[in-house]
């Protein structure tokens, strides 16, 4: 009868156990699907490359040839423009991680710089994008109901938004943030707190930039237009991979 109950014993702590284990998977795995992917149309820019070209396919997007080892080519419309697409993957996982959205104005430079300006301003504007420091301190009634805001999701977004300009060259990036709250100082005498937000863009970039040849972004196959613009959404997460893997490399 003791060996039974010991045998039980046993098969308690196994359970227990295994228990233990099967929480902490679950865990990592809710951490995981609470990360928020870029998104370009609507579609997610995350999972296989496959999974991504058929979601494309549905908006009318064909594939082209390309010689490219981890891009794929399309040609469809984008904002009422005739465009061609350039989706990068990871060439192991095949998990897609940047679009580039090619915008053609072929031999007339005042047109690249107009449909810049046009799209720098529609975009700032649907995501909420304003000039703001890599890390921007927000102070709102000592901090506390921002800090409220961010806990309980109301709270949702601080995007930033910079630009360069050159001679040849116009960039504007647009850094896409989940807010990250860090109390950095808090004096018990003043009762005095406040809130930083991390402006590095943790979901994802947006850049927009004029091209002409030869000063074409990004390894591409020979482009045949002389002037141009360049939309490119790069997903946080999936580019941090890419770059992981290629560091390891050195």
């Amino acid at each position: 009868m003791q060996h039974v109950i010991l045998l039980n014993k046993k098969n308690m702590k196994k359970i227990v156990l295994l228990s233990l284990v099967c929480l902490l998977v679950l865990g990592i795995q809710a951490q995981e699907s609470e990360i928020e992917h870029m998104q370009f149309m609507g579609i997610s820019i995350d999972g296989p490359i496959k999974t991504f070209q058929s979601e494309l396919s549905k908006k009318g997007f064909k594939r082209q040839s390309t010689s490219i080892k981890g891009t794929r080519n399309y040609t469809g419309v984008f904002s009422g423009e005739d465009v061609e697409l350039r989706v990068a993957y990871d060439i192991n996982t095949k998990n897609v991680y940047r679009v580039a959205v090619l915008i053609p104005c072929y031999r007339n430079p005042d047109a690249a710089v107009q449909k810049y300006n046009d799209y720098k301003s529609r975009l700032e504007n649907k995501y909420k994008a304003y000039e703001l420091s890599a890390y921007s301190p927000i102070y709102d009634n000592n901090g506390v109901r921002l800090e409220e805001d961010i806990k309980n999701g109301t709270l949702k977004s601080l995007n930033s938004s910079r630009e360069w300009v050159s001679d040849d060259k116009k960039e504007t990036c647009i850094f896409l943030s989940k807010p990250t709250l860090y109390r950095f100082f808090e004096d018990d005498t003043l009762h005095f707190a406040s809130v930083f937000m991390n402006c590095y863009g943790n979901i994802g970039t947006i850049t927009i930039k004029t091209f002409k040849l030869p000063n074409i972004p990004f390894s591409y196959e020979a482009v045949k237009y002389e002037n141009g613009l360049f939309i490119i959404y790069v997903d946080s997460q999936n580019s941090k991979n890419i770059y992981k893997r290629d560091n390891d490399d050195l």
